[in-house]
């Protein structure tokens, strides 16, 4: 007997590969050799970014909204323009002691946060800001 099945399915091409009708030229080829039909209904197409390795869509575990987040994660001028990065850095190596960091963004016209802790860096630093001003401001700061 025949089934039919819907799949979603999220292709990540690293290298260019599937641009413009390659994408349906393969899965045709595929279906073929499988000899059965497979027709592409809707292809969504994101522009080009910077791939990481710490990027949620990076992990066995990554959800669907984690596709569809950096799918949808640029408006129409982000689109147009490109992303207007503030960088920021986060610690990327494993253990309380590491001081490993890496660079990371966040576009101040789409709020597309490359590792998602901006607003946690930001109030850190504003904290770290406060207490610098605090005790610069302080006469018994340093002194015994």
């Amino acid at each position: 007997m025949t089934k039919l099945y819907k799949v979603e399915l999220y292709v990540v091409d690293h290298n260019g590969f599937f641009e413009g009708d390659n994408l349906k030229h393969e899965f045709d080829r595929f279906a073929d050799r499988m000899d059965s039909t497979i027709k592409l209904s809707k292809v969504q197409e994101s522009p080009e970014f910077e791939f990481d390795d710490d990027m949620k869509i990076n992990s066995i575990h990554a959800t669907d909204k984690d596709y569809e987040d950096l799918l949808n994660s640029m408006n129409e001028e982000c689109k147009e323009k490109g992303h207007d990065w503030t960088l920021y850095v986060v610690k990327s190596g494993l253990g309380f002691s590491s001081h490993d960091i890496e660079q990371a963004g966040y576009c101040e016209r789409c709020s597309y946060d490359t590792h998602g802790e901006y607003k946690k860096w930001t109030f850190i630093t504003f904290c770290r800001r406060m207490f610098v001003l605090y005790h610069s401001c302080s006469p018994s700061y340093g002194h015994t």
